[in-house]
């Protein structure tokens, strides 16, 4: 691994050196927008920790966290915000040559290995007072984005909802576990590196395996074209919904829900399960 000064920088402007503490004072008082960073503060944050990332020294990341959590940033602030610009940042870095393909994997590795330790202090223990929404996250076998899926399931675990993930498994390991749990709600989340045949085949699964009120949904990378894409996915796979919107997804599965709960016993229209 190569050392903090033998990193290239993928900036020519790279963010200089200034007091954590205050660039934490900065992004806690004119933080990022939705997750979009606003501020020099957010992309020196960005910046020393990617390059965290790719020291030598396998701490290096959990050091400088450590440093953020003491000056007052919050752990959601770090998984939700700060890890998944990181991860660009990285393969920015790849992209522009400046850093090699297993380097990025090592950081991701430790960006992942982050996360779950931050797991508790992230979104915690929740309350069991009522029923909440079962959602399962699926990240297709060969999917190459388990960061995306950990960053989503914890922050959907911190909204109140139970959540369980597969990521990384073969459809027949899948097709278990949908048969074992009844889910509100399942999200594949595909990165475009799968054919739509296999997408399908989830969504065929997920739908067989499922109560008739349980939506699926489509998600990630694979969208970046927009609009074209999101059609051609939705009529080649039968998934009830293709969109990157999480709080979509969490509308449609509540509206499915209720409706299910209301009219136990009544049939569905010409929409379909939805």
């Amino acid at each position: 691994m190569p050392d903090h000064d033998q990193i290239k920088r993928s900036r020519s402007d790279a963010p200089g050196v200034e007091p954590v503490s205050a660039l934490v004072a900065q992004l806690n008082r004119n933080g990022p927008k939705e997750g979009v960073p606003g501020e020099v503060a957010f992309d020196a944050i960005v910046y020393r920790l990617a390059t965290a990332c790719l020291a030598s020294d396998q701490d290096a990341l959990f050091d400088e966290v450590g440093i953020l959590r003491a000056s007052g940033l919050s752990a959601r602030t770090i998984a939700e915000t700060l890890v998944p610009h990181v991860a660009h940042e990285l393969g920015d870095r790849w992209c522009d040559d400046n850093l090699g393909f297993a380097h990025v994997t090592i950081g991701c590795a430790r960006l992942q290995r982050l996360l779950r330790s931050l797991g508790p202090d992230w979104y915690g223990a929740q309350p069991e007072e009522e029923p909440r929404l079962r959602i399962l996250l699926i990240v297709p076998d060969g999917g190459n984005h388990t960061l995306g899926g950990l960053v989503l399931t914890g922050k959907l675990r911190r909204l109140g909802y139970d959540v369980r993930s597969i990521m990384g498994e073969n459809i027949e390991t899948i097709s278990d576990s949908v048969s074992e749990w009844s889910f509100d709600l399942v999200l594949i989340s595909a990165s475009g590196s799968e054919s739509l045949d296999k997408l399908a085949e989830l969504v065929t699964i997920a739908k067989t395996s499922s109560p008739e009120r349980t939506c699926i949904a489509i998600g990630g990378t694979i969208l970046r074209d927009g609009g074209a894409i999101e059609h051609r996915i939705k009529s080649r796979t039968g998934a009830d919904l293709v969109t990157n919107d999480l709080s979509e997804a969490l509308r449609r599965c509540k509206k499915t829900s209720l409706q299910s709960v209301n009219s136990p016993k009544e049939t569905l229209g010409s929409e379909g399960r939805v």
